[in-house]
């Protein structure tokens, strides 16, 4: 299930009346890449803990990206601060200086990274889009002590994001001193196309923003249309028609909110969606054979995009960048499937391409394509293909070619 099968997203639907419109609305909520609260956290610790691992024995800030302080109205009250992002980023650095001790700091003082001579300075966010935000935060956020420790070299500055748009962090580069891309890590890659709308998308939100209140801006703040959304809130680069109301419109994420009853949608994998990259690739047969094999569906997540990892490797090999690129997955993960294929017996080790057996058992979901409802004669393919994700069906040890029938 994925959350365009959701009620909410039917009634989001039922607003499109052109059937075109509506089937591109379809396509754009199918394409959301919903990253859960789990998958952000493990994600950018990851990243973290990657730049820790390569400064040393040399202590390192964690600084969550804040909002500015709250204006004072003429009666002296102050502005309301409404939670954002910052707070489960400041949430997750606090663990993981509780992990790694003294040597780690989460969001403190200019006093105390003064007393502790800090050698690492790591601006954390979850997403950069325009590259303001962020480039705000460190022009009226950040103490100039700090600064003039950046600009001598004394500390070294890094910048970790979830996912973030490629031109939007070259602004930051330019407007952060002595920040460079070699000093910036993102989880998902910046080059992936999946994370931005495709020309229909963009010409359906541009189309239906006429019916919402901030139509000046139909892709978001910046234009940068991005379809990465988080289950601690839509960023405001998002499509506006997926986040703002109108008269005659109500969004599928209210004020940028994740209504509780899509929520578990964000802990679920989106089938449709990465076989999907199969086609654009040009993989038809291996798409409809996956999309096909009903029972492939109730394999773990892990299992399934080992297989997707597979029919993208078929051609020019395994790369564990473009992969990520393709399948919108953290690198680790794409990592952690290539050693299970190397265990399996689908990927050489040496190569890095499908084995025979490996090539051999894509043949067997491309040749089940629509044969799952054809007779029990389509069970003895799909029963092989199944069998290599469960231990059990051969102890433990990696299947060769004479296993697989051709």
């Amino acid at each position: 299930m994925t959350i365009e099968s959701s009620e909410r997203a039917s009634r989001w639907l039922a607003q499109i009346h052109d059937p075109v419109d509506r089937e591109i609305g379809r396509q754009m909520l199918r394409a959301l890449r919903l990253v859960s609260h789990s998958e952000f956290e493990r994600g950018v610790q990851f990243e973290i803990e990657k730049i820790l691992s390569s400064v040393g024995k040399e202590n390192v800030a964690l600084i969550s990206v804040t909002e500015p302080k709250p204006q004072i109205f003429d009666e002296g009250k102050e502005r309301r601060t409404p939670g954002s992002s910052a707070d489960r980023v400041r949430h997750m650095v606090e663990n993981l200086r509780r992990v790694h001790g003294d040597r780690v700091l989460a969001n403190p003082t200019v006093d105390s990274m003064r007393a502790e001579r800090i050698r690492n300075i790591v601006i954390v966010e979850d997403y950069v889009g325009t590259g303001k935000r962020v480039s705000d935060f460190w022009t009226e956020q950040i103490d100039t002590s700090i600064k003039s420790w950046v600009s001598y070299g004394w500390t070294k500055l890094w910048l970790v994001t979830f996912a973030a748009d490629a031109e939007g962090l070259r602004q930051v580069c330019r407007r952060v001193p002595k920040l460079t891309s070699a000093r910036i890590h993102s989880v998902l890659p910046t080059t992936a196309a999946g994370i931005r709308p495709t020309m229909p998308m963009t010409a359906l939100a541009i189309k239906y923003a006429q019916r919402i209140s901030k139509s000046g801006m139909p892709l978001g703040f910046g234009s940068r249309g991005t379809l990465v959304v988080f289950e601690h809130g839509c960023p405001n680069n998002a499509p506006t028609i997926l986040w703002d109301f109108g008269r005659k419109w109500s969004p599928i994420f209210p004020n940028r909110g994740i209504p509780t009853d899509i929520r578990h949608y964000f802990d679920d994998a989106n089938p449709t969606q990465q076989a999907e990259s199969l086609w654009d690739h040009g993989q038809y047969s291996l798409a409809v054979g996956l999309l096909d094999h009903v029972r492939l569906h109730q394999a773990s997540p892990m299992e399934w995009r080992l297989l997707l990892a597979l029919g993208h490797s078929s051609r020019s090999g395994w790369n564990d960048t473009r992969l990520a690129e393709r399948l919108l997955i953290l690198t680790s993960e794409v990592a952690e499937l290539r050693r299970r294929a190397y265990r399996l017996g689908v990927i050489d080790t040496q190569t890095h391409r499908l084995t025979i057996f490996g090539r051999e058992f894509l043949s067997l979901v491309k040749r089940g394509a629509g044969r799952e409802n054809r007779g029990p004669r389509s069970s003895s393919p799909l029963r092989r293909v199944t069998d290599l994700y469960y231990p059990d069906s051969c102890g433990g040890v990696t299947k060769h070619q004479s296993n697989v029938a051709t």
